[in-house]
């Protein structure tokens, strides 16, 4: 069906026949359309059984940090990557690729 949709080829059309509330079903729609139903639901069905806690979530976390911030590492190489998109920067681009540049100065050097 996936490819039909698609507009590709189709190498064959096989079904398989599957039990649906007791009936046995080969048509590929009305099977998709099970399969649909079911997993559309699933989560919700399994987040209905799902106790609440009696303890906040917020009990987990230390307290806020709030004059922080967290920079993911980087390498020369994503560095060279952005120097060379430079060409097409903005005022935003070009901040971001000095808050790069310092987290790679930061996890490089050991300020006292």
């Amino acid at each position: 069906m996936l490819k039909e949709a698609l507009h590709q080829k189709v190498s064959y059309n096989r079904s398989i026949p599957l039990r649906i509330n007791d009936k046995i079903v080969e048509d590929p729609l009305t099977i998709a359309n099970t399969f649909n139903a079911y997993f559309a639901t699933l989560g919700e069905k399994m987040a209905a059984k799902i106790l609440p806690s009696p303890v906040s979530h917020q009990a987990y976390l230390k307290e806020p940090l709030i004059n922080s911030m967290f920079l993911t590492p980087t390498n020369e190489i994503e560095i060279q990557n952005i120097i060379a998109e430079l060409k097409k920067t903005s005022l935003l681009a070009y901040l971001i690729y000095l808050l790069i540049l310092l987290n790679v100065l930061l996890s490089v050097y050991h300020f006292p």
